[in-house]
């Protein structure tokens, strides 16, 4: 059983726990790179939560455990993150609760940074960088990388963009959790498909509970390939970031309203402008403003990598982060009143 007190020990156990779904192409680069930690293998267990995979995940989970005693292999048959989240802190034994992504590498002293800081600080959810990679050698997936990584791209805060020093902030990359924190305020919030990690920062803070992003641990965090696929995942975000208003939370910060204020604001102009043409000038002004930045910021990186490709390719890509967060937001806000009648059906 994990420990019960606040105070980790020297050197804590720390339960690993993956959620993964259809990740043959990845679990085993993800796992042996977990496996070459230079933390205590006697102060480890990895859980990996597989949501019912169609793929050739099974069988490669099956070969890793038959090699590696420390790893268990758990069902998920709800398929959602948070439902894994749940499952693996179930049958956890640890000190600390480390959450991984399938999708990702991990350097060898990460887990050993992760519990070091954690107990230098005494915060309750420790993270670092996530360096974003590009998924495949195509200047559409090195654009995606490099929007995710940049201020503009992703916001100021933002996990995937670095600080120069341990800073407390709102929420970090995947999260490594003091498990009697977990035990405190509860776990993953099941009903959120998307942004559990958010909820669950927002309910630790306002428990008292602190997080620091470190730049000393890195995570390789690998992206979308294509524009397509990074629409439609960043629609998914911007519509499941307002999920918890349904449950009267608040899910965001600054940085996670501004897709949805700008994108909002100049569709209302535009609607406007058909009543008075001041307000159809305004949103133009508005829109041009807005490219004129993102141009600006392409062309800059543009000529830091020394190929003309890639302006097109960032301005488009640049679009569809903002813009698809922000439409997926409006989505989710017409959404709240169904969410709400449907609790109260459920209720009575």
């Amino acid at each position: 059983m994990p420990s019960t007190s606040n105070t980790l020990p020297e050197t804590p156990k720390v339960s690993v726990i993956i959620p993964c779904r259809n990740e043959e192409r990845y679990i085993d680069h993800c796992i042996s790179s977990l496996l070459r930690t230079n933390y205590p293998v006697s102060h480890l267990e990895i859980l990996i939560v597989d949501g019912s995979s169609t793929d050739g995940t099974k069988t490669k989970l099956a070969s890793l455990k038959r090699k590696h005693p420390i790893i268990q292999i758990l069902d998920n048959p709800k398929k959602i993150i948070p439902v894994a989240m749940n499952i693996g802190i179930a049958h956890s034994t640890g000190d600390v609760v480390l959450k991984v992504d399938a999708h990702s590498t991990y350097p060898e002293n990460y887990i050993d940074q992760c519990a070091k800081f954690m107990t230098e600080y005494q915060a309750d959810n420790i993270g670092g960088h996530l360096s974003v990679t590009p998924s495949s050698n195509t200047i559409v997936a090195k654009s995606i990388a490099i929007v995710l990584s940049s201020e503009i791209g992703s916001g100021y805060g933002s996990t995937k963009t670095k600080v120069s020093v341990p800073t407390w902030t709102d929420s970090v990359g995947f999260g490594c959790y003091k498990r009697s924190m977990l035990d405190k305020i509860g776990f993953y919030n099941e009903a959120l498909t998307r942004g559990s990690d958010m909820d669950l920062n927002n309910r630790l803070r306002s428990n008292g509970g602190k997080i620091l992003k470190v730049p000393e641990i890195t995570v390789n965090y690998y992206t979308k390939s294509t524009l397509g696929s990074f629409w439609n995942h960043n629609f998914s975000d911007g519509y499941w970031v307002t999920y918890p208003l349904a449950l009267l939370r608040t899910p965001f910060t600054l940085r996670h309203l501004i897709p949805l204020a700008f994108v909002t604001g100049v569709a209302v102009l535009f609607l406007l402008g058909a009543w008075n043409t001041l307000f159809l000038f305004l949103g133009i002004a508005i829109l041009a403003f807005y490219v004129l930045v993102i141009s600006a910021s392409s062309a800059y990186i543009t000529i830091t990598q020394g190929n003309p490709l890639y302006f097109p390719i960032l301005c488009m890509t640049f679009f569809t982060r903002h813009i698809a967060y922000g439409i997926g937001s409006m989505f989710g806000l017409i959404a709240i009143p169904c969410r709400f009648l449907s609790r109260l059906l459920r209720n009575n």
